[in-house]
């Protein structure tokens, strides 16, 4: 007998996809505008003269602020792969037929043009000047943004494979 899960309420499905392009784009969007908020308040704080002399403390705390703020580099590419592997493990114990699969297909085809057009947004912002000293440090997640519609759809690709399998193996083996 087939153990009994209580309804997942769709969670894991392709509709996903966008909950993930969505925050991708609003951590990149924060971290970016962070970035170059951080650095203007470094540059404007050790331009005047005296302020940060003799004060040990507050080098320290930006030298710390801009330590944390490089580490994002890679980090949002983690924060991406386990959006997916997340997706696609919930995605594994949906209940889908083979209209899913097709309707999935559909969704993603959308949600790469959605992540196209936020990738030429993105773009537009790394493009400006303002924006150049955080450009310059995350150069992997500017990479990915410039190219997030493959991202996207590689793993929504990858999601759909999963929720394919689940299908053929019985809807994830729960009822």
């Amino acid at each position: 007998m087939k153990k009994k899960l209580p309804k997942l309420n769709k969670k894991g499905s392709m509709l996903d996809i966008f909950y993930i392009i969505f925050i991708l784009f609003a951590i990149i969007l924060v971290v970016f505008v962070t970035k170059n908020f951080f650095t203007d308040f470094i540059d404007s704080a050790v331009s005047d003269e005296g302020v940060f002399e003799d004060n040990n403390a507050s080098k320290d705390i930006m030298d710390n602020g801009t330590k944390t703020l490089n580490s994002f580099n890679w980090m949002f590419v983690l924060i991406f792969i386990l959006l997916i592997t997340v997706t696609a493990i919930i995605a594994y114990n949906l209940n889908v037929s083979g209209g899913t699969i097709a309707l999935a297909i559909f969704i993603l085809i959308i949600a790469v043009v959605v992540a196209g057009m936020l990738s030429n947004f993105f773009q537009d912002l790394s493009d400006d000047e303002e924006f150049t000293n955080a450009t310059e440090t995350y150069t992997a997640p500017t990479h990915m943004m410039n190219n997030f519609s493959k991202y996207i759809f590689f793993g929504g690709l990858i999601i759909i494979v999963v929720m394919y399998l689940s299908f053929k193996k019985g809807s994830g083996g729960y009822e």
